[in-house]
């Protein structure tokens, strides 16, 4: 039986592609430019060190490797229906995060969006405070052994499949694919799928 729901934060539990976008298309005039860095950011998994140069091009500004969470951060805002879905699922499961990411970026982006206020913080891990990212099967048997559940009681949701998914099976999780950033519905469907 289901014990623990573990979940990815980035394109999973926040729109960050498009939250980054809508930072880009606030700043800069060119749509193609804003295409080109999006391109190159390729969800947080591109060269940063040529995205951050062509969006400093672009922009007249000096960016550095908190720019991106700061504009993301800034576009988020608490989706009330997720958080009081996540909290019923937490009603009867464990909920949560494993993200890859720095710990100033990723915490900024769950103060920013609310889920700090759903999943506290000693039940969500940062790649950076771990030394340790994913898909790396150790970070997710690091937050099965913090939860004391099998990982084979674990389910973890995530947004790529290298990642996320082979990552948690690797370590003996269940794991699904998410195609695109969770809703209240999706959330909804997934508790009632887990009764």
């Amino acid at each position: 039986m289901l014990a623990a729901v573990l979940l990815d934060l980035d394109d999973t539990l926040i729109p960050r592609t498009q939250s980054l976008r809508a930072a880009l298309c606030a700043e800069l005039e060119s749509e193609i430019v804003v295409d080109r860095l999006m391109a190159l950011d390729a969800g947080g998994y591109g060269n940063r060190a040529d995205f951050l140069a062509e969006w400093s091009a672009a922009s007249g500004e000096a960016r550095d490797c908190t720019s991106p969470g700061k504009a993301i951060a800034e576009h988020l805002r608490p989706d009330e229906a997720l958080l009081a879905e996540l909290s019923r699922l937490r009603d009867r499961l464990f909920v949560a995060i494993v993200t890859n990411g720095s710990s100033f970026t990723q915490r900024r982006k769950l103060r920013a969006s609310g889920l700090d206020t759903v999943v506290p913080e000693d039940h969500t891990w940062i790649s950076e405070e771990l030394g340790m990212k994913k898909p790396q099967p150790e970070i997710f048997r690091h937050a099965c052994a913090q939860l004391r559940v099998e990982p084979s009681r674990c389910l973890h949701l995530g947004d790529q499949l290298e990642i996320d998914v082979q990552g948690a099976r690797e370590a003996g999780l269940q794991a699904r694919l998410v195609r695109s950033p969770l809703d209240a519905a999706a959330l909804r469907a997934l508790r009632e799928e887990l009764r």
